[in-house]
């Protein structure tokens, strides 16, 4: 067979093929021809794509630092501190949304080891200062508080909060609250 002879027989092929799909969809639109019905699935999912429903949240780091420098880096980590220290917090945060940082909000709840609420406080307004997008969903940001002067030895815990989107993570750690050696304590009743 030569090749014009080729071309022919696909272009019959695909007429013939054009006319029997119209005749099909025809048939299935006057209602002679039905379709079993089955579960209302949508015809193209979508859930796989970045963009669809789920949006992934996680904490990649939560950490105790003496000190933040300007980079946002936690200097000196650890977990050991003292009454009357200020304690900074690191936190990484990967969200798969396509808008990193505009709608995550935080909340920090410290408990004493008696299990009473030290401190409670809401940062759902990021500043510029304490917040960094690294690129490719992930966002660091940075907060601190200070250790009470009169505050229970022991076994401290922290519960962070991440909200995005209508999606929540929560990330529990713990820090140690010790006595200073060169600290006096004092009576500080009022006169």
């Amino acid at each position: 067979m030569n090749k014009k002879a080729q071309v022919v027989t696909v272009l019959i092929f695909l007429i013939a093929l054009v006319f029997l799909s119209a005749i099909i969809l025809g048939l299935l639109s006057t209602g002679i021809l039905k379709t079993k019905e089955g579960p209302e699935e949508p015809i193209l999912n979508t859930q796989f794509l970045p963009m669809g429903e789920n949006v992934n949240l996680a904490v990649n780091e939560l950490k105790f630092c003496k000190r933040i420098d300007q980079e946002l880096n936690c200097i000196e980590e650890g977990n050991l501190y003292e009454r009357g220290q200020t304690v900074y917090l690191s936190v990484l945060v990967f969200t798969s949304s396509l808008d990193s940082s505009a709608g995550i909000t935080r909340q920090y709840q410290i408990t004493s080891p008696s299990g009473e609420i030290l401190l409670s406080f809401d940062q759902s307004e990021p500043s510029p200062i304490s917040q960094q997008i690294l690129g490719r969903g992930l966002v660091i940001f940075t907060d601190y508080f200070i250790t009470p002067l009169d505050a229970e030895l022991g076994e401290y815990q922290l519960e962070l909060l991440i909200v995005d989107n209508n999606r929540e993570i929560t990330e529990i750690k713990e820090f140690t609250l010790i006595i200073n050696e060169n600290f006096e304590e004092q009576d500080y009743e009022e006169s």
